[in-house]
């Protein structure tokens, strides 16, 4: 990734939290000289650490999981936003790398990530026009982001149109997914029928390219297996009823079909529903399934220990489950994992 060497580069000084105020500043790529140790108290509190074995043990098993069942996985990036996380998560066989936003979006992009699936709408001219400068920068880059609504549609072609008006360049196309929410939830469209023509709205659109569909469940999830594979069975399956119709029509603007859900939360279930929809679903071109767990590489001592005991109640392979329960990230009083160890808070 180009811009790793660089970010070795950056200086780091007590303006960051958990640097010894008493020290001179030092680069990143020069903390390892320093000699600081965390448990003598050379660091100021609070500050957590990260523990190279465990993350490497969780990158890697997420992807003996994913080869396992033959689907693709971008992990979700806001959950470390460390570029050198990425590349990790890359190595071990990761198809690209899911951000929240346009400017996560840049991150990743200006780290040397080649394929960004940004699981949320573009809401915005302004953020619409970032995206489509940063499809002229990176112009090998495969970027996708999601559409649920008619208005998003029109706000999205209109970028396009005002760009290649100004420049009088050739008009670009958004690569999009339709996303499939659920009555209530937090985005998406909100019934198959509903999604279905969005679909074929996006279609008709030479702004646009309909790549595949979207779904995320995490937020209902519970940690009860029964009732939770319920809810995601149903999603799947409204899912899976939303591709056939697609299908249909041969509505699609390429070669596969991608099909994305799967957070951090109940992921085992949305993989073994997909997986079984795309073996029952007669489609003409390949579907590409991608996950998009984050907190796999370093989470929370509560929340996520719960739900993936829940998960190896389900019966996890022996494959993959094998230190499964390994804390990445600890902090010297508390032994356990800590929620969202990022770069702009350590």
């Amino acid at each position: 990734m180009p811009s790793l060497q660089s970010i070795g580069q950056e200086r780091l000084d007590p303006s960051f939290k958990g640097f010894p105020l008493e020290h001179p500043p030092f680069r990143v790529d020069q903390v390892a000289e320093q000699g600081l140790n965390l448990l003598r108290g050379d660091l100021p509190f609070p500050c957590a650490i990260l523990r190279e074995s465990a993350l490497l043990h969780n990158s890697r098993w997420y992807g003996a999981f994913a080869r396992e069942l033959d689907i693709d996985f971008a992990p979700h990036g806001k959950t470390s936003m460390a570029p050198q996380i990425f590349a990790q998560q890359l190595l071990d066989g990761a198809w690209g790398i899911t951000v929240g936003t346009v400017q996560q979006a840049w991150i990743a992009l200006d780290a040397g990530v080649e394929r960004v699936l940004m699981a949320n709408q573009i809401a915005s001219t302004g953020e619409a026009q970032r995206w489509l400068s940063m499809m002229d920068h990176y112009p090998s880059a495969r970027m996708l982001s999601l559409v649920d609504s008619q208005a998003q549609l029109d706000m999205l072609c209109e970028a396009v149109r005002a760009k290649a008006s100004d420049r009088g360049a050739k008009m670009q196309a958004f690569d999009v997914l339709v996303e499939l929410g659920q009555t209530g939830g937090r985005t998406g469209c909100r019934s198959v029928d509903d999604a279905l023509a969005l679909a074929l709205e996006v279609r008709r659109r030479p702004e646009l390219r309909l790549l595949g569909v979207e779904a995320y469940e995490g937020l209902a999830a519970t940690g009860h297996s029964e009732q939770d594979q319920a809810t995601v069975n149903g999603w799947m399956q409204s899912l899976a009823e939303l591709i056939s119709a697609i299908e249909e029509h041969q509505a699609w603007d390429a070669d596969e079909i991608i099909v994305s859900a799967g957070g951090s939360s109940v992921f085992d279930l949305v993989a073994t529903a997909l997986t079984g929809a795309r073996k029952r679903l007669k489609l003409t071109r390949a579907m590409r399934i991608i996950l998009r767990s984050g907190c796999y590489i370093t989470h929370d001592d509560g929340t996520y220990r719960r739900l993936q005991q829940a998960m190896e109640s389900r019966g996890l392979s022996q494959a993959v489950r094998e230190g499964l329960a390994l804390p990445c990230c600890e902090s010297p009083r508390h032994r356990g994992w800590l929620q969202g160890a990022k770069r702009s808070g350590l």
